[in-house]
C-alpha cells in the first residue's frame, strides 16, 4: 500500500471503531446526553487584553463551571465557526480530535455538530 491509502485505511478504520463504540454504548443505556445552551460570541477579552493577561495557574476552584462556560470553552477548543471548519486548525484537516469532559455525573464526549456532550460512562472519572 502506498502512505496515502494507508493513511486513508487508518481513517476508516478509526471511524469504523468510532462508530462501534458508539453503538456499543448506545445498547448499554449509557447514551445520554447534556445539550448545552449555545456559545455566547460577544462575551470575553479581545485577543490583545487575553495574552496581556495570560498566565499560569497552580491552584484550581472546587466550583464547577456553569454549562454556558463549558459550551463556551468547548466551542473555543473545537467547535464549528463555518459549515464544514472547525475553531482549531489541524495540519490538512486530517487530524481528527475529540473533546471528552469528566464531571461528577460520569464522561462525556463533546458533539460539536449538535453542540452537546454525550455520555460515555457513568463513573465518575475525574
Amino acid at each position: 500500500m502506498t502512505g496515502e491509502a494507508v493513511v486513508c485505511y487508518n481513517r476508516r478504520m478509526k471511524n469504523y471503531i468510532t462508530a462501534v463504540f458508539a453503538a456499543g454504548l448506545a445498547m448499554n443505556g449509557l447514551a445520554e446526553s447534556i445539550k448545552l445552551p449555545a456559545p455566547d460570541m460577544d462575551s470575553g477579552l479581545t485577543v490583545m487584553q487575553a495574552l496581556k493577561v495570560r498566565h499560569s495557574e497552580r491552584a484550581f476552584a472546587e466550583t464547577d463551571l456553569t454549562e454556558s462556560e463549558l459550551s463556551g470553552l468547548l466551542w473555543a477548543a473545537n467547535g464549528f465557526n463555518r459549515p464544514d471548519k472547525r475553531t482549531n486548525a489541524t495540519g490538512m484537516n486530517k487530524q481528527t480530535i475529540a473533546l471528552y469532559v469528566c464531571m461528577k455525573s460520569g464522561a462525556y464526549r463533546y458533539d460539536a455538530k449538535a453542540n452537546e456532550l454525550v455520555k460515555v460512562s457513568g463513573e465518575d472519572l475525574r
